[in-house]
């Protein structure tokens, strides 16, 4: 192992004072770099001002709001609601379990199967582990850790085209990442994911787009969906949406699906201790505003095509 005692910018720095190029910005959060005094400045803020509180039931904590407000403006969801939650996991956890209550609460709770991609990777939570296209990641655990998920090859809309039409009346969402990430960095092929999303809305599945690893300016869009102008049902963050400075995710959901628990008369009992942390949302809010205002996202696309030759 490599103890890291320290960071500045793109650099890290070990015990004896070696530097390094974290050419992976941590494992992929650091997308304003490190050692950053305004991050800093502002979670102390926070942590002196109130450093936690529930944000379930009657309570919600007043910089979630503003929080909430900047993520939904930034998603290619139209009137997007957002869930605070601690950590990309997290995200993917609750964008699951939500895909299976949306079903039930609509009357048609037959639509358990999830689908997901071979190469994918999904946090290490119940549900993360059990949507992972990376067999070690997934396998050991007593059979299926949690049931009716089917994994298709990464990128073959016919395979899936196949499944929705065979077994659509039972399937409830489809998960991807835009960009394969752990499994190897696979970039679609072009035209893979408006392709996929046709068949979402031809087969009525909620297409779920896992950005935790590709969000907040990776690809040189807020989220790498954007590139193929697909707007998916829900959005998992985490990572990069608070430049690793303090644990923090999300979700963000069509307003209809959320709405789907007011007409039913139901709801979404669902809750994380540190999900909507105020120190975790000063950090993400920080970070925000370094990616509006030094111009990192237009700096990323800039240097895609000199990466690409590279390369």
């Amino acid at each position: 192992a490599l103890p890291i005692f320290s960071g500045g910018g793109a650099t890290i720095v070990d015990r004896e004072g070696r530097r390094y190029l974290d050419a992976t910005g941590g494992l992929w959060f650091a997308d304003v770099g490190f050692g950053r005094e305004e991050i800093g400045a502002a979670v102390a803020a926070q942590m002196t001002r109130l450093h936690a509180y529930s944000s379930f039931g009657a309570y919600v904590v007043d910089i979630g709001l503003e929080l909430a407000d900047r993520l939904a403006a930034s998603a290619p969801i139209p009137d997007a609601k957002v869930f605070l939650a601690s950590g990309g996991s997290e995200g993917v956890e609750t964008a699951a379990k939500l895909v299976r209550r949306y079903w039930d609460a609509v009357g048609r709770p037959g639509r358990q199967t999830i689908v997901t991609r071979e190469f994918s990777y999904h946090g290490m939570a119940a549900y993360g582990t059990a949507l992972a296209g990376i067999a070690p990641n997934r396998e050991g655990y007593g059979g299926q850790l949690v049931a009716d998920v089917e994994i298709v090859p990464a990128m073959d809309v016919d395979a899936v085209r196949a499944l929705f039409e065979a077994h659509g009346e039972r399937i409830g969402a489809f998960f991807g990442e835009p960009v394969i990430g752990a499994g190897g960095v696979y970039a679609p092929p072009d035209g893979y994911w408006p392709a996929i999303a046709e068949l979402c809305r031809r087969h009525d599945v909620l297409l779920v787009a896992d950005e935790v690893v590709t969000g907040f300016g990776r690809t040189g869009t807020p989220f790498a969906i954007d590139r193929w102008g697909v707007v998916p049902d829900m959005i998992a963050m985490g990572k990069g949406i608070s430049g690793g400075y303090a644990p923090l995710g999300a979700v963000a959901v069509r307003e209809p699906h959320r709405d789907a628990f007011r007409r039913s008369g139901s709801s979404f009992e669902h809750i994380f201790t540190f999900g909507g942390n105020p120190v975790s949302m000063a950090a993400g809010l920080a970070v925000l505003d370094i990616l509006d205002r030094e111009g990192l996202l237009t700096r990323a696309a800039a240097m895609e095509p000199a990466f690409r030759a590279a390369l």
